[in-house]
């Protein structure tokens, strides 16, 4: 039940004491997964100046975006920041339920379906 209330949410991101906030990618996982697909809307500090920052740092091999699975979501007003990023991505086939894999998307890393829109820059740095 918790993850359909979290999946279609409405999420500001608002950092205080600065703009930016930073996440660690081996521990977060992203909003959304396959079973349950992000919904919502995510926007970077509507009310400030400037736009808010997440900094996702030691993606090592699963860099599969702020969204891995996304039905429908909204993300804007945010710039989206990976640092000390790597993966090898090779192509296989679909599985069972035809989501490709692996697959890799700074913002959204899997669009299942739905109007998705992206309104934010995407810069990485090695």
């Amino acid at each position: 039940m918790m993850h359909r209330y979290i999946q279609s949410a409405y999420y500001s991101i608002e950092p205080t004491g600065g703009n930016t906030i930073t996440l660690d990618g081996a521990s977060f996982g992203g909003f959304g997964n396959k079973a349950n697909p992000f919904r919502g809307v995510i926007v970077g500090n509507p009310k400030g100046d400037k736009k808010a920052t997440i900094k996702i740092e030691n993606n090592e091999g699963s860099l599969r975006g702020l969204i891995p699975y996304s039905y429908g979501s909204v993300v804007r007003d945010l710039n989206i920041r990976y640092v000390n990023a790597s993966a090898t991505i090779t192509y296989s086939a679909k599985d069972a339920d035809g989501v490709p894999t692996p697959f890799f998307g700074g913002v959204i890393g899997c669009i299942l379906g739905g109007d998705n829109i992206i309104d934010v820059p995407l810069r990485a740095a090695v």
